[in-house]
């Protein structure tokens, strides 16, 4: 995240027009999406802009590298949880733990999106987000962690 941050600074400082073409749109968020050279250019110039200026960036992520998350076996409803097929910063072996969740937690994936869904698949993203607050449907997403 460090690195996503110090590029949209350059990029705003240097290269402030650098979303306007398909290549500087796709290299901008070669991270956060699944088909990033696809993205149109306001949502990119936005990101961008807002990655570069974020109030508190460096206090919430010093504070998220010292804690992780514990006790979800406290948690009582229903859980999904959902990453992109091509999400590149939450890579499979490294940053999904299963452990700490509750039992009833269901693990979804979008397929073709990046680490930011929205920007890939918006409609994936509230057709998961309708099916999981569902009972009739919820039950039947992705696959139990445990």
């Amino acid at each position: 995240m460090r690195q996503v941050r110090l590029t949209a600074k350059i990029t705003r400082r240097v290269a402030p027009n650098a979303p306007r073409t398909r290549v500087g749109r796709g290299l901008s968020l070669i991270q956060a999406s699944g088909h990033p050279f696809n993205l149109p250019y306001e949502p990119v110039k936005t990101a961008v802009h807002d990655m570069a200026a974020a109030p508190g960036f460096r206090e919430t992520l010093r504070a998220l590298e010292k804690r992780q998350f514990e006790d979800g076996a406290a948690i009582i409803v229903p859980v999904t949880v959902a990453f992109g097929s091509r999400d590149r910063v939450l890579l499979p072996g490294v940053a999904r733990r299963r452990d700490p969740l509750p039992n009833q937690t269901r693990w979804v994936t979008l397929s073709g999106c990046g680490y930011v869904p929205m920007f890939d698949d918006p409609q994936a993203v509230v057709d998961l987000l309708l099916a999981s607050t569902d009972p009739a449907t919820a039950a039947a997403l992705g696959e139990p962690v445990r």
